[in-house]
This record gives structure tokens, sequence and C-alpha cells, in this order.
């Protein structure tokens, strides 16, 4: 009984550690992602971001009619939340008219 509960306690203990260690493993991953989707990019020379990318408003060109928004796809604080390019799902109809 003893040596049950002592493999039981090394299992937790072990997944533990393991589950702290993922999210740098999946950082790793995705930033070697990143680093090869922006190679690809410049080796097949696309110049602007494409759906679902990451942005800069005022700085990143999203390609055709995507435009740099947050995730309920509004105007984006760039430094306080993660903007990607998107399609706008309303428009202003005033602009339409002029």
């Amino acid at each position: 009984m003893a040596r049950l509960l002592y493999m039981t306690i090394c299992i937790c203990l072990a997944s533990v550690f393991y589950a702290q260690s993922l999210p740098e493993k999946r950082s790793d991953v995705l930033s070697r992602y990143m680093k090869a989707m922006e190679l690809h990019r410049q080796a097949n020379g696309v110049s602007c971001s494409l759906y679902m990318d990451s942005c800069i408003p005022g700085k990143t060109k999203c390609c055709g009619d995507l435009k740099c928004l947050n995730f309920l796809r509004g105007y984006c604080l760039y430094p306080l939340e993660s903007c990607s390019c998107e399609v706008q799902l309303f428009t202003n109809m005033d602009e339409s008219y002029r």
C-alpha cells in the first residue's frame, strides 16, 4: 500500500513539472514557425501580411481588403491588444455615399 502511494505521488510530481515546462516548449515552436513564415514570405516576395497574421496599425500593410484589427474586429490599440489582419465586418455607410 505504501509503495502504491509513493508511486502515485511520484507520478503526480512528474506530471506537474512536465506541465510547467510545456509553455516554454510551445513558445519555442511558435517562434520557429513565425520565423519560417517570415523567411517564406521574403523568399516569395510577399510584402503584405496575410489573413490572421499579426500586425501593427500604421506600420504593417495587410493584403487586399484586410485591415489591422483586434479580435472583435474593431480598431486595434496596439500596445494594449494583439492585432491581426482580418476582414472588417462593419463599414461606415456614410463613406460609401461620398
